[in-house]
């Protein structure tokens, strides 16, 4: 067997010191070179994992701040979400409540009582206790698109309500409703005795006494349908207010409205005298519904 080989690793100090010297073997070189090669890979291998995990744990850290925001964000979206319903059912209540005031007639159906109910339990937010992030999604998604359905369906019954209490009111001023003339009631409507000495007969309208050249006022919205000189009506205006309603002034000392005119309740249309057939001052006015007259107290005082 050959000889091992051995190092001599000698230290020559710069002083009167002895010399040192060592005898290394070969192999307790290599074992050594060995040695520290693993210690190096094993160093390497602890300082790059020791990085991943120093970089994963920011990573980590980043991701639980952005799971924060968006839990926050959703949670702000499925309170806008339930605000959103607060207020569709604040309409609802308001359109309930406006249409008993105006009298009109209800819009809401079955099917939007349903929707309402489905859309109430849809926007019911999760509590920690009751659901994590995934839950409040789902309830969010499904509550915003029951928002999206019924604003529509909102919008259109305030648009129908709009319309309606349009038409109720248009239909208000055109109801004859205040007195056509200050003074008092001289004859009133139904049969009475002829101021002209023939007998028992009907009276259609109401007579207010009144001086002459007093103002006489449009009771309703209309337009003129008459104005002029008419047989025992004397000077006369007739005025079609539309829904049925249509009224008469009669014996007038001045017209001040013309055929074809718009008036509105109020207005100034002509003037008491005591033209035509009269036996004296008076405003003879008649209230007429579908063509036939009917009593004027009742629209004399609403």
């Amino acid at each position: 067997m050959d000889e091992e080989q051995v190092y001599t690793l000698m230290v020559i100090p710069h002083a009167n010191s002895p010399t040192l010297s060592w005898r290394i073997p070969l192999k307790w070189i290599r074992s050594l070179g060995l040695i520290l090669s693993i210690l190096a890979c094993f160093g390497f291998v602890f300082a790059y994992s020791y990085q991943q995990a120093r970089l994963a744990a920011l990573e980590l850290k980043v991701l639980s701040d952005e799971f924060q925001e968006q839990q926050k964000l959703f949670l702000a979206i499925a309170k806008q979400a339930e605000e959103l319903e607060n207020d569709i059912a604040a309409i609802r209540e308001l359109d309930e409540t406006v249409r008993t005031m105006m009298k009109l007639k209800p819009k809401q159906s079955e099917e939007d009582n349903s929707a309402a109910t489905a859309q109430a339990t849809a926007l019911r937010l999760p509590t920690p206790s009751r659901g994590g992030l995934a839950t409040t999604i789902l309830r969010t998604e499904m509550g915003l698109q029951m928002v999206r359905e019924a604003i529509p369906a909102s919008k259109d019954a305030l648009q129908d309500l709009t319309k309606d209490i349009a038409a109720q009111q248009a239909k208000e001023r055109a109801t004859p409703s205040i007195w056509p003339t200050s003074g008092r009631i001289t004859s009133s409507y139904g049969y009475r005795l002829s101021p002209f000495g023939y007998g028992r007969q009907f009276h259609s309208g109401i007579d207010i006494g009144a001086s002459r050249g007093t103002p006489i006022y449009a009771t309703a919205d209309g337009k003129v349908t008459f104005a002029g000189y008419q047989g025992g009506y004397g000077y006369v205006v007739f005025i079609s207010h539309g829904y049925g309603y249509s009224t008469v002034y009669a014996h007038m000392s001045k017209i001040a409205a013309r055929a074809g005119q718009s008036v509105q309740r109020g207005d100034v249309i002509g003037y008491v005298g005591s033209s035509g057939r009269s036996t004296g001052p008076h405003l003879h006015y008649e209230v007429r519904v579908n063509g036939s007259t009917v009593n004027p107290w009742p629209y004399m005082n609403r």
